[in-house]
């Protein structure tokens, strides 16, 4: 089976650019010079938050940090995640599909359900360019970040000998699992191996934003990668209620100063709380006189808990906000339509580091950095895919094929449900040629072969789990009887995404 090549890195970029006779300036959108250096780089990833929520996406949360970034870059109305944190942060990290990886759910995983052992990631590729590379917050698969994952730096959320903050008491929780311990108040925090004692007054998230501050001002004269996947706003789970429950955060007054006090926790308060942590980002990267050489990306893992998250029906659990701002490469752009999902952001960043993308890996993701350079003809890829356990979603500019099967006209509507037009059912020819087209973006993404009794051994539990099952939804989505009829050649434009 023939699957979609590498994307081009940054030199075979540069060597098409100047073999088609297109100035480096005029491709670009910015100087020579700028092209040459390496920027700063820093990835924020929030956690269970919908693009809906965000008034810079017609939601009614004002995040007025975000929308400054936003409007003087760019933000994508068309980026996916997939439904689910652990599939999300595996694509993230390796450019590729849960095909490839093996992690299609939190609980199903390759058999030594470990991210590092068969795959290349994103900091190691980082730091081959000579990135000096850090990660804070969130360590969803374990292992150490710098000797696993190769970061430099780390300050992550793991329990360690010391931490004598309590558990949060899931019912069935691992004891050495992430639920072990507090990720907010009185936060379990491990800091390039050794633990850094807290307290209950103590804020995980504010901790970790004083580590990247401290970062950016010792990191100024090197190229860096800062990779910040934040709790926030995760539920966690209070054994008080014997419900999961957002976090309080820290009340802060209008200079910023902490007052003592908490804001109760909720959605709103959260995300608000992650929009001031990355305002505080943003002012660092200024105050050390890097905004023109520093490229800040924001999106998050998945939709919101409740709404979105491990649902099927349309794309309302893995459409997510994307936020790039470069002042130094992007003019204020605003709203783009470039399709991306998250296998893409491997490439993009290492093209963006000028470094180099393996040619005996295979990779699934494509790189959008030529529009982060300025290039005004980029225009993406012409079709996304993602996949949670054995729901899969594909959509490109105009159709939709959700988790459940489902076909939807979608058109211009980058709205989750309205706009959509469920064309399920529809013997339009129209309609019964674009959903034929998208059995060849399936071909192109292998399902799991559940009569091989190995793979089914890694699913079983997830499939025989009745709760699970009846959570997740139907395990069969729907299949218009004419796709088992002989298909007439859709033409080889259709198939690359």
């Amino acid at each position: 089976m023939n699957h979609p090549a590498p994307p081009l890195s940054f030199l075979r970029y540069l060597l098409v650019t100047v073999m088609l006779g297109i100035p480096l300036a005029a491709q670009a959108g910015t100087s020579p010079k700028t092209l040459s250096a390496q920027p700063n780089i820093v990835l924020i990833m929030a956690d269970d938050l919908s693009a809906k929520e965000f008034q810079l996406y017609g939601g009614p949360i004002q995040t007025p940090n975000l929308e400054r970034l936003a409007h003087g870059g760019m933000f994508y109305q068309a980026a996916w995640s997939t439904p689910l944190c652990g599939p999300s942060r595996a694509m993230l990290m390796t450019g590729r599909y849960p095909f490839r990886t093996g992690f299609y759910h939190n609980q199903v995983k390759p058999p030594d359900a470990d991210l590092w052992h068969h795959n290349i990631l994103l900091p190691q590729l980082l730091g081959r360019a000579g990135y000096h590379t850090a990660m804070f917050g969130k360590n969803h698969f374990g292992g150490d970040a710098r000797s696993d994952y190769g970061f430099d730096e780390s300050l992550t959320v793991e329990d360690w000998p010391g931490y004598d903050g309590p558990s949060q008491g899931l019912p069935n929780a691992s004891d050495a699992g992430m639920y072990s311990v507090q990720w907010y108040w009185h936060p379990a925090l491990l800091h390039n191996g050794e633990g850094i004692p807290t307290g209950p007054k103590d804020f995980g998230p504010d901790i970790e934003v004083d580590h990247i501050v401290e970062f950016i001002g010792a990191n100024k004269h090197r190229p860096f990668f800062v990779y910040y996947p934040t709790n926030l706003p995760h539920q966690n789970y209070v054994p008080s209620r014997g419900r999961w429950a957002y976090t309080d955060v820290p009340e802060r007054d209008a200079d910023g100063k902490l007052t003592g006090q908490r804001i109760e926790g909720s959605l709103e308060s959260n995300a608000a709380y992650v929009d001031h942590l990355v305002g505080r980002i943003v002012a660092a990267v200024s105050e050390a006189g890097l905004a023109e050489q520093t490229i800040i990306m924001f999106v998050t893992d998945n939709g919101t808990a409740g709404y979105g998250k491990n649902h099927l029906e349309t794309d309302k659990a893995v459409h997510v906000p994307l936020i790039v701002n470069a002042p130094g490469m992007i003019p204020p752009t605003g709203y783009v339509d470039t399709l991306v999902d998250f296998t893409d952001f491997l490439p993009t960043l290492v093209d963006l580091a000028h470094g180099e993308l393996p040619f005996d890996y295979a990779l699934d993701g494509h790189s959008f950095a030529p529009q982060i350079w300025g290039d005004t003809k980029f225009e993406g890829r012409s079709w996304i895919f993602t996949q949670m356990h054995l729901a899969r979603w594909f959509r490109d500019h105009d159709w939709l094929l959700d988790g459940n099967g489902r076909f939807y006209r979608i058109g211009d509507a980058r709205t989750e449900v309205e706009g959509y037009e469920d064309v399920t059912l529809s013997t339009d020819p129209e309609v019964i040629a674009a959903r034929r087209r998208f059995e060849t973006y399936s071909e192109k993404t292998p399902k799991p072969d559940l009569d091989d009794p190995e793979v089914y051994a890694r699913w079983r539990d997830l499939l025989e789990d009745r709760v699970e099952y009846n959570k997740l939804g139907d395990f069969a989505p729907y299949r218009p009887p004419y796709l088992d009829n002989e298909m007439s050649p859709t033409g080889p434009d259709h198939l690359s995404p």
